[in-house]
C-alpha cells in the first residue's frame, strides 16, 4: 500500500500469519514459492485464516508480483489478474 506521502506502509506484514507463525510452524517462507503442488495448497490454506489477506493480494497485485501465494492467491490466478 503507498500512503499519502508515496512511502510503502509495510507495517501490515507483521500481522500475517506467515510472519507471525513463522518460528512454530512446519511451514516456512520457502513453501510460498514451492513448485509442489502439496505444499502450495498448505500456503494457500494458511492464507485462508490469515487478518491482512486482502492487504497481502493487493500488494502483490500493485507490485505485479507473479511468483508465489499471495494472500491466498497462487500465481497463476495473479497472473490472469494483471493481465
Amino acid at each position: 500500500m503507498i500512503t499519502i506521502d508515496g512511502d510503502r506502509d509495510w507495517s501490515w506484514r507483521f500481522r500475517g500469519i506467515c510472519y507471525t507463525s513463522k518460528d512454530n510452524d512446519p511451514l516456512s517462507y520457502e513453501s510460498f514459492f514451492e513448485n509442489k503442488p502439496t505444499k502450495r495448497r498448505r500456503a494457500v490454506a494458511m492464507c485462508s485464516k490469515c487478518p491482512v489477506k486482502k492487504e497481502c493480494l493487493l500488494e502483490a497485485l500493485e507490485e505485479s508480483q507473479i511468483w508465489g501465494v499471495w494472500g491466498g492467491t497462487d500465481e497463476s490466478d495473479i497472473r490472469r489478474s494483471l493481465w
